[in-house]
């Protein structure tokens, strides 16, 4: 299991065995956004990716705008301008867990906690299910981005990154591939905590 998921997976357990009845286990905070890609970035914005150790990514058509050292994930959530933040993803994209993906969004979340009315685990998936003023904004979210990426992001970790082929009108995404059903429960119980009532 990578080491990110470890530690995500001890937290969580943790917070959830350590609280009391009747106590809320962990919050977190949810958002989908829009991705930035990195040819829609300022021809300066590659001297800031040296200052961060970030190996920036050959493909400039695609939301990962570079790639990260394990070791060197300080940087994530300090770089933001009005157009586009910095995000890095919760798990290492390589086989030996050596980098994470760098990934740029704007800087405000498209859907966010008010949109949802619960969460399902399902295998190592979570299946969202929005409220109604969630459900009309998902289609028309999923409608003005069909060909794009959209960004699923806790606690200001990538953690899905799907690829929108047209409008979803069902009321409900998905945080797919997650490392484990056992991750995938513990994000499910935390975002449903998180909610606002």
């Amino acid at each position: 299991m990578k080491t990110i998921y470890v530690i995500t997976l001890m937290l969580l357990v943790f917070a959830s065995c350590s609280s009391k009845p009747g106590e809320s286990a962990q919050k977190v905070t949810f958002g989908i956004y829009e991705a930035v890609y990195a040819s829609d970035l300022p021809a300066s914005f590659s001297d800031s990716l040296t200052t961060w150790h970030i190996r920036r990514a050959t493909e400039t058509e695609q939301p990962i705008i570079g790639f990260i050292k394990t070791d060197s994930l300080a940087f994530s959530g300090d770089f933001a301008s009005n157009t586009y933040m910095l995000l890095n993803t919760a798990y290492a994209v390589d086989k030996d867990s050596m980098y994470h993906a760098v990934v740029a969004v704007k800087p405000l979340a498209v859907i966010n906690l008010s949109h949802v009315l619960k969460t399902k685990a399902e295998g190592n998936r979570v299946i969202i299910y929005f409220n109604m003023k969630g459900a009309n904004l998902w289609a028309e979210v999923t409608r003005n981005n069909v060909g794009k990426t959209l960004i699923f992001v806790l606690d200001n970790k990538v953690y899905d990154m799907p690829f929108v082929n047209a409008e979803i009108r069902e009321g409900l995404a998905l945080i797919g591939n997650l490392e484990s059903e056992t991750l995938a429960k513990a994000l499910s119980e935390s975002i449903n905590t998180s909610i606002p009532k």
